[in-house]
């Protein structure tokens, strides 16, 4: 994939793709190079509906942080980028990925009768899955949505824990721990408001405890509000 080639044959349209049939030779062309992969049109949640369309067809393109919906790599598999559904073509997922995960997906765009799918365009560098920190958002189990940042193998994340309301103040940092008999332990990991982790294959799960502060704080409303954010080094 990526070679530059010359191809003779009899050229055919098949469910509106262009094709080759019959070939009668296939030569490389030699110093010409491999297509960059670095240089593929990203697609975002943002840019979905206007990028992924049959006027990039032929392109490089990367999916960011796609949703797998469905995976079958004899056929189509199914991701989801915001609103629009994104079809994959005989694609071959790792085995750490599944159904429910979020990827990075480097493949070509193609034409399948009037609708754009993707071909990865190597097994080795093609997907790439995003692993989570779960934020428990105010120390409290169960009173406010746990969120979810999810970056590459290795990267760092950054936690940021602050309060709106002055009457709270921040004590510390727990990370959850879960035995073989399902116990849960919450364990104090770092005293520090900031609070950097390095992204690995297990998804941790952390919190931020507030205690009161003193009374004189006091100012109306309670809203806990905390910022997960890259780290300076990404």
């Amino acid at each position: 994939v990526g070679d530059t080639i010359v191809v003779s044959g009899e050229a055919v349209l098949y469910n509106g793709h262009p094709e080759l049939k019959n070939l009668t030779s296939v030569v490389k062309v030699e110093g010409y190079g491999q297509v960059k992969l670095d240089s593929a049109i990203e697609v975002t949640e943002e840019n979905v509906a206007e990028v992924w369309t049959l006027a990039n067809n032929y392109q490089v393109m990367k999916l960011v942080k796609a949703q797998v919906v469905e995976i079958n790599s004899s056929g189509s598999s199914k991701l989801q980028l915001g609103e629009t559904e994104v079809v994959l073509y005989k694609a071959t997922f790792p085995e750490t990925v599944q159904v429910g995960d979020y990827i990075d997906v480097t493949c070509t765009m193609e034409a399948y009768k009037e609708t754009a799918q993707g071909r990865p365009v190597s097994a080795e560098n093609a997907i790439v899955k995003y692993y989570g920190v779960n934020v428990d958002v105010d120390g409290v189990d169960g009173e406010k949505e746990t969120e979810t940042y999810l970056a590459a193998l290795g990267e760092q994340v950054t936690m940021v824990a602050s309060h709106a309301d002055k009457a709270y103040q921040f004590k510390h940092w727990e990370k959850l721990t879960v035995g073989e008999d399902g116990t849960e332990t919450w364990e104090k990991v770092s005293e520090s408001s900031s609070y950097t982790v390095t992204i690995t294959e297990t998804t941790d799960t952390y919190r931020a405890v507030f205690g009161f502060g003193p009374w004189e704080n006091l100012d109306g409303n309670m809203e806990l509000a905390l910022q997960v954010a890259p780290s300076a080094n990404n």
